[in-house]
């Protein structure tokens, strides 16, 4: 999200006279990219889940057809993935598609006791389950029943093979229209270029090598026999197939703006200070000792796999040209969490697996718009992106929209039964820290 210059309106799709969009399917009969594939390993089949709060109640016959001329124009949302004999690979194949097989519309009982509950259980059932293979990989849910922070609830479903986490959001904006200008495409963040390349002396692109074959060794060294310390939060062997809680929670985006700019930071950098002060909190709340005690700790330091997806080549081709950057990033990062006692207790699929699995949780933000949205002619509260099918217990997401920063919490179940408590001291931390920075900041003045 730092790497954020402005917002650059999206450019039009080409439509022919008639008002139809051309559609070439280039894809058929071509081969998944070896990304693709990896994303259907065992212990790597992967699905984006997200949702969207809408601030009106939704009517399915107008989100169709808008839908019709969004999502389903693009060939990988109207191709099956089959397996090709010759090559022994997955390759697409363009198929009719019916609208009504991949929406869905559940009766819902108005005056139920709990609406939010029903709706995160309702997405936790979904995490339990895959998309049937005879079509394309994806659904859309659409729920409509009041919540405490929308009037109805749409949930989508893709599997990673289709896009990662930038592209389907370029690809949902690209569905969505301004609410102040309902035929304008919202704006997208435009990248800058990292101020270490542009300004890059000798001392800077040293350490920007030194740094990448650090980041190689330890991915290898993970791969193989490199694993966290043992935490409560550290899944068990296994948990990629378990049900997990989605839960969302909004905070203000000119609070994480004010620290940045009172520390001299990225907004990256309070967010993964935030993530690790409310991961501190919660784990010694629940799991140091029988009383909470914020001055003694004992969690020792883990590793987060960060995951910037960004693709150089053409794996997601509907990513409009100014959302591609140019290649693609895994990064590693140690969470210091404070500790007063520590607890020690193919080859491809192989590797993948032993470097998700040995993590202890991945933390992922996307950028998103500054403009209110209208998503198939509905106005959006919010949105929250995240992933499910990963095989460790827990998964930070953050996002950004309008004036909010949006917190995405996927937890696999048995592991983190209290998803919400984690949210409590994510909300907290932040306000612990803007507390001390207005703090100083008086302090200065006198």
């Amino acid at each position: 999200m730092d790497e954020i210059q402005g917002h650059k309106p999206l450019k039009p799709i080409q439509t022919s006279r008639n008002g139809k969009r051309s559609i070439i399917n280039n894809d058929d009969g071509q081969p998944l990219s070896p990304l693709a594939h990896v994303f259907h390993e065992p212990g790597s089949n992967l699905y984006v889940i997200g949702i969207f709060g809408s601030k009106t109640k939704i009517n399915p016959e107008e989100a169709k057809p808008k839908l019709i001329n969004g999502l389903l124009q693009h060939p990988r949302f109207s191709s099956l993935q089959v397996f090709d004999k010759e090559s022994g690979k997955l390759k697409w194949k363009a198929t009719e598609l019916n609208v009504d097989d991949h929406v869905v519309v559940p009766k819902l009982d108005q005056n139920m006791d709990s609406p939010d509950k029903f709706v995160e259980d309702y997405i936790c059932n979904l995490t339990k389950s895959d998309v049937d293979k005879t079509k394309p990989l994806w659904d859309l849910h659409i729920l409509d029943i009041k919540t405490s922070d929308s009037e109805g609830v749409i949930v989508y479903r893709v599997h990673h093979s289709i896009g990662d986490g930038t592209s389907l959001m370029a690809l949902l904006l690209a569905c969505s229209r301004k609410v102040s200008d309902p035929e304008a495409l919202p704006s997208i963040p435009v990248m800058k270029n990292s101020s270490l390349i542009k300004n890059s002396g000798f001392w800077s692109v040293l350490q920007l090598v030194w740094n990448t074959i650090i980041g190689v060794l330890l991915y290898v060294a993970t791969s193989l026999f490199l694993k966290d310390t043992e935490t409560p939060i550290k899944a068990s062997k296994r948990v990629e197939k378990n049900g997990r809680r989605i839960i969302v929670r909004n905070v203000n985006l000119d609070d994480v703006k004010l620290i940045k700019n009172a520390m001299n930071v990225t907004i990256n950098d309070v967010v993964l200070g935030v993530s690790e002060a409310g991961l501190t909190k919660y784990l010694n709340r629940r799991y140091g000792f029988e009383w909470y005690n914020p001055s003694r700790t004992f969690i020792s330091p883990c590793r987060v796999l960060i995951g910037f997806i960004f693709l150089k080549d053409n794996a997601y081709p509907f990513t409009p040209p100014m959302l591609k950057p140019s290649g693609m990033v895994f990064s590693m990062a140690e969470l210091p969490f404070d500790r007063s006692k520590t607890g020690y207790a193919e080859p491809q699929r192989y590797l993948n697996y032993k470097v998700f699995s040995n993590t202890t949780l991945w933390f992922s933000n996307v950028p998103g718009t500054g403009d209110e949205i209208a998503f198939c002619g509905h106005e959006i509260s919010y949105y929250a992106p995240t992933c499910y099918g990963q095989p460790n217990a827990l998964m930070i997401h953050a996002v950004s929209y309008v004036n909010k920063l949006i917190f995405i919490i996927s937890a696999e179940e048995e592991t983190i039964p209290d998803p919400h408590q984690i949210c409590d001291d994510l909300e907290e931390s932040l306000n612990l820290i803007k507390a001390a920075v207005l703090a100083k900041q008086h302090v200065k003045d006198d």
